[in-house]
C-alpha cells in the first residue's frame, strides 16, 4: 500500500523503485483544496519503511536558476542511432522530474519507444532483463566535437528495478565543446567507454554504450548540456 499525501483528492499516478538500501515512491496527485496537481517523492528504509526524506511541489513548478532563459550555443546532433523518445523532458516537473533540481533543470532521459513499454511491464511485476531493452548496449555518440574532461567507467549496471544508492549518474562522459558548453552523458554501461579524459572527439563518434548504472532502475540515456558551474558538481 503506497502512502498518500494528506490533502490529495486523488492520486493520478505513482511508481516505486527499491533496492537493499532505499525505497523511493513517486506520486502525482490533485490537491483537494486547490485542484492543483502536485509532485511528491517519498524515500523510505526497507524493512520498517521509516521515511528518510520527503519532498513535494506544484507539478508546474521548476527550480530557480539564473540561466532559465539560456539559449545553447553548440550545434548538437543526436547522441544515439535510430528512433528514440524523450521519456522525461520539458519545462515543468509534471513533464520532467529533473526540472525540480537546479543542477539538472534542463536534463532529459532518452530511450527507444519500445523500451518504455518494458518499463511499464516491469512496474507490474513482470520479469524483465537488461538485455530485453533495445537501448542496453547500444552506441552512445558524441553530440558535438570537443574534449573529454571527465568520465567514469567502473559502476556496475543495476538489475531492472534496482538502483545504486550513491552513484547518482553511474558511468558517464563529459565533453567540453568549443563554445564553452559541456555535454553530460550518463548511466552508461560498465566497461563500455571508448574514450578517456583528455581525448579529442568528433561529433558522431562512439564514446560508450547505453547502460543502467547509477540511480536508475531501467536502461536509458541521461543527457544534459551544462555550464562550467554545473561541471563543478560532477561526481
Amino acid at each position: 500500500m503506497l502512502p498518500v499525501l494528506p490533502g490529495f483528492e486523488r492520486v493520478l499516478s505513482d511508481s516505486v523503485s527499491r533496492n537493499d538500501t532505499l525505497v523511493s515512491v513517486y506520486q502525482y496527485g490533485i490537491g483537494a483544496r486547490d485542484g492543483v496537481t502536485y509532485y511528491v517523492k517519498w524515500v523510505m528504509r526497507p524493512g520498517n519503511f521509516q521515511i528518510s526524506s520527503f519532498a513535494a511541489s506544484d507539478a508546474g513548478w521548476v527550480a530557480q536558476t539564473p540561466v532559465s532563459d539560456y539559449r545553447p550555443r553548440t550545434k548538437l546532433s543526436l547522441p544515439f542511432q535510430g528512433e528514440w523518445i524523450v521519456f522525461w523532458g520539458g519545462p515543468t516537473v509534471a513533464q520532467n522530474y529533473h526540472a525540480a533540481y537546479a543542477h539538472q533543470r534542463f536534463a532529459m532521459d532518452l530511450m527507444p519507444a519500445s523500451d518504455s513499454l518494458l518499463i511499464w511491464r516491469a512496474s507490474r511485476g513482470e520479469k524483465v532483463q537488461l538485455t530485453d531493452f533495445a537501448c542496453f548496449g547500444s552506441p552512445v555518440l558524441a553530440p558535438a566535437a570537443g574534449k573529454v574532461v571527465a568520465c567514469l567507467d567502473t559502476v556496475p549496471d543495476n538489475a531492472v528495478g534496482k538502483f545504486h544508492p550513491t552513484a547518482e549518474f553511474g558511468n558517464y562522459v563529459v565533453i567540453q565543446h568549443t563554445s564553452g558548453e559541456y555535454s553530460f552523458l550518463g548511466h552508461l554501461r560498465q566497461g563500455s567507454l571508448q574514450v578517456k579524459r583528455g581525448d579529442r572527439v568528433q561529433a558522431g563518434i562512439k564514446v560508450g554504450e547505453c547502460g543502467n548504472s547509477g540511480r536508475t532502475t531501467a536502461p536509458h540515456l541521461h543527457y544534459d548540456l551544462i555550464t562550467r558551474k554545473q561541471l563543478n558538481a560532477v561526481p
